[in-house]
């Protein structure tokens, strides 16, 4: 949460340009999630740690989203969350699951408590 909320900005910056499953990874200090997108990001993680359709996701969390190569973000709690993209292409910046669903049209798939294929 330290880093994403460290790193909010509203500029574009192409590092951050459809990145989100490495961003996250980058958020809980690994340099890459250990998956190609974040729906396989998704697919790979062990179902004990997911919470598949609940939207009441803690701070820290990760929330994913199908449709194409899907998304994912970090909460910050109380219902938001980091994410990259939504107001611009590479803005790194706050949201919520109801504006990506609404502005991107993506189908939320639930959340879970961080786990990366990296170091598994």
């Amino acid at each position: 949460m330290a880093w994403a909320k460290a790193h909010v900005h509203t500029g574009s910056q192409s590092g951050y340009y459809n990145l989100c499953d490495h961003l996250v990874g980058l958020a809980y200090g690994f340099s890459a999630s250990g998956s190609t997108t974040a729906y396989v990001h998704w697919t790979q993680i062990p179902s004990k740690f997911k919470h598949a359709g609940s939207t009441n996701v803690p701070a820290g969390g990760l929330a994913f989203f199908s449709g194409g190569s899907g998304h994912v973000m970090i909460s910050i709690g109380g219902g938001k969350f980091i994410s990259n993209d939504i107001h611009g292409n590479g803005s790194y910046t706050q949201t919520t699951i109801a504006e990506v669903k609404s502005k991107w049209g993506k189908p939320y798939l639930g959340w879970s408590q961080p786990w990366f294929k990296a170091n598994h």
